[in-house]
């Protein structure tokens, strides 16, 4: 439906239209990305409710491109305040046990595996070039992890496509309604 003549009034409804429909993209988006976490979250054992917690999204402009974007995964969007936070509670579960346990911080070496690591050297990235630089503590090793879910976040993502598609549409007509009453 056009309307014309109204000069005032075709200059409101273009910019009610494009502020209502990057409100409704957002709104959508975001709602979609909810759809999306959660079923890499069912993806993961029940027995490890730390590793779930490490699952989340993050939707906004990308501080060095400029460019929007989405993400859903392991240690994705969590903020590194809240990551310590895990980090003290897990130290106090793990009393008397060894290791540091799986939190958002250490989640892709549990996701992914790690390769042979030792301790002794630090990594020092260099222009076009990483190296590794001797600190002068012993060296020695402590070992591989072999890759425990490497096909999480695509197993969930894939069960989930089609409900986050539906509720990304759902979500965006919903505002676009909410919007169209209110003006």
């Amino acid at each position: 439906m056009t309307i014309t003549g109204d000069r005032t009034l075709d200059r409101k409804l273009k910019s009610i239209a494009n502020k209502t429909a990057k409100k409704a993209m957002r709104a959508g988006v975001r709602a979609g990305l909810g759809v999306i976490v959660k079923a890499i979250k069912s993806e993961v054992p029940a027995n490890m409710k730390d590793a779930k917690r490490a699952i989340g999204s993050r939707f906004g402009k990308n501080k060095t491109s400029g460019v929007v974007e989405a993400k859903a995964g392991a240690g994705v969007g969590i903020k590194f305040k809240k990551i310590r936070k895990q980090d003290s509670k897990q130290k106090e579960k793990r009393k008397g046990r060894p290791g540091v346990g799986v939190g958002a911080r250490n989640i892709q070496w549990f996701i992914l595996g790690t390769a042979a690591r030792e301790t002794g050297s630090k990594r020092v990235r260099t222009k076009g070039s990483t190296e590794r630089e001797k600190t002068g503590n012993p060296v020695h090793s402590t070992g591989t992890m072999e890759a425990q879910m490497p096909d999480i976040v695509k197993a969930g993502t894939a069960k989930s496509e089609s409900a986050a598609v539906e509720k990304i549409r759902s979500k965006i007509a919903e505002t676009i309604d909410r919007d169209v009453r209110a003006s």
